[in-house]
């Protein structure tokens, strides 16, 4: 059987990646199975709603500029409970305090 990742190593495109953590935001982008750019990592300002998501384009706009300015597709990573199908992701206290 065929290693189901493997299509991935020959694909060309390149996905901007983000790794949201309570305390910090972890920017990098990856093609071909591989990281392609450096990881850049923010602090997540859950104190403020409107810094957080300013962190949150900054470090996608950084990431993009040291990839050539290329990319296919947005990947986000947060942690804690989701509804997938109702588009929710829970209750995120230390990224954006209430």
């Amino acid at each position: 059987m065929a290693d189901p990742t493997s299509r991935f190593a020959q694909d060309p495109r390149t996905v901007l990646t983000l790794d949201a953590g309570g305390t910090n935001l972890t920017f990098s982008a990856i093609a071909g199975n591989r990281e392609v750019a450096d990881p850049i990592t923010l602090p997540a300002r859950g104190d403020d709603l409107g810094a957080c998501l300013g962190q949150i384009v900054e470090g996608f706009s950084r990431v993009w500029r040291a990839t050539g300015g290329g990319a296919a597709a947005l990947s986000f990573a947060f942690p804690g409970p989701a509804d997938y199908p109702a588009g929710i992701i829970g209750d995120l206290p230390k990224i954006v305090k209430k």
